[in-house]
């Protein structure tokens, strides 16, 4: 068995933990000091259950019985300088293989590849940042078509960042695959092809191309999927955000997810957003505009465990997140939207859901 550090340990690697994507590996999740949760299991962070992972902080102490370092990308704001190159020189000296899904320049990486190997180890690089864009170039000048996709197609998207997405694309995944169905998917995460499952492409995020450019490589990212693994059903997870969260945290304004839904129109989609003491008309406004503006299919929504603190925001600071017991969320829906919108912890309701419209999709297609 592999013994992995993971390093930073914050919040975003629960997922990754939760549907067991490192599997056959024993996990050691080591933060840096002062980032809390110190000595607590790190599912405490989303309150969703223990993992049976503590959260330790002497990284070096951690290392000597470790065969690799994952050095996972986050949100979170953390000194590249101070915190990840010195410990990714760190492992690469004492012989560890490294997993590497940060951000890099071009010499960063040249520098650290050419260190791991006089040093007999693996430096493994899983990050957009350094994709070289000329093949892709060279394929436009002979593809300017939009492909049909045969293959269901699942979106999951999430209204504002880090409202479990993520997690409920892998569960998504699972749960088709327990039913029997071979589920491709594309993940909103970058670096989740070194879990073998195909990242959200780079050239979305590039001032490479146009977005016409973008709107026909992408329908031709999935085209290749369909074609090359012949799934039953493609889930598309969406990276980023759908809205605005302020008028300074504008996170992109969806255009991302507007380019992925001209390339693909999903034939249903799952909508990620957080606890609120929401009401029905709520609802039946968002409803609409997320579906003429983004051709979802929305099936329903899945509320995660985190509430936003708009009074909190001062300047240009972002609303304070605050997680809530998973129990309290049901709480705050009201009944008459119940059928439609789900805490994250009934996801498998709504999952269930899907799967019977893309069945009476087919029927009618059929017919």
């Amino acid at each position: 068995m592999k013994n992995i550090i993971i390093y930073p340990a914050n919040i975003e690697i629960v997922p990754l933990l939760r549907n067991n994507l490192f599997k056959n590996c024993k996990i050691t999740c080591v933060a840096p000091s002062g980032w809390g949760g110190i000595g607590k299991d790190i599912g405490d962070m989303d309150l969703a259950g223990k993992t049976g992972h503590i959260i330790k902080s002497d990284f070096d102490h951690e290392l000597k019985g470790a065969d690799s370092v994952c050095f996972i990308k986050t949100e979170q704001e953390i000194d590249k300088y101070e915190y990840i190159i010195p410990k990714i020189k760190s492992a690469i000296e004492n012989g560890k293989d490294v997993i590497c899904t940060i951000d890099m320049s071009q010499d960063e990486y040249i520098e650290l590849k050419e260190e791991s190997t006089k040093n007999g180890c693996e430096f493994s690089y899983y990050c957009n940042s350094l994709v070289d864009f000329e093949e892709i170039k060279n394929f436009l000048k002979y593809e300017q078509r939009l492909t049909e996709i045969k293959t269901p197609v699942v979106m999951v998207a999430e209204v504002v960042n880090n409202m479990g997405a993520f997690h409920a694309q892998l569960a998504l995944q699972e749960h088709f695959r327990e039913q029997g169905y071979n589920a491709a998917l594309i993940s909103s995460v970058s670096y989740s092809n070194y879990f073998k499952i195909h990242n959200s492409p780079a050239f979305l995020s590039s001032n490479v191309f146009s977005e016409e450019e973008k709107i026909l490589l992408f329908n031709h990212y999935v085209k290749n999927i369909e074609n090359s693994y012949s799934p039953d059903i493609i889930i598309i997870g969406v990276p980023g955000s759908l809205l605005p969260l302020t008028k300074t945290k504008t996170d992109g304004f969806g255009i991302t997810a507007y380019l992925m839904t001209r390339a693909v129109k999903p034939d249903a989609s799952i909508v990620c957003t957080y606890s609120d003491q929401y009401t029905q008309k709520y609802f039946d406004e968002i409803n609409p505009t997320l579906n003429f503006r983004f051709s979802m299919n929305i099936e329903g929504y899945l509320v995660n465990n985190t509430i936003l603190d708009f009074f909190s925001v001062e300047g240009t600071e972002d609303p304070r997140r605050i997680m809530i017991e998973p129990d309290m969320v049901k709480q705050r829906i009201p009944n008459e939207a119940k059928g439609f919108v789900f805490p994250m912890k009934e996801k498998e309701i709504l999952f269930e859901k899907v799967i019977d419209k893309l069945a009476y999709f087919g029927e009618v297609q059929e017919l």
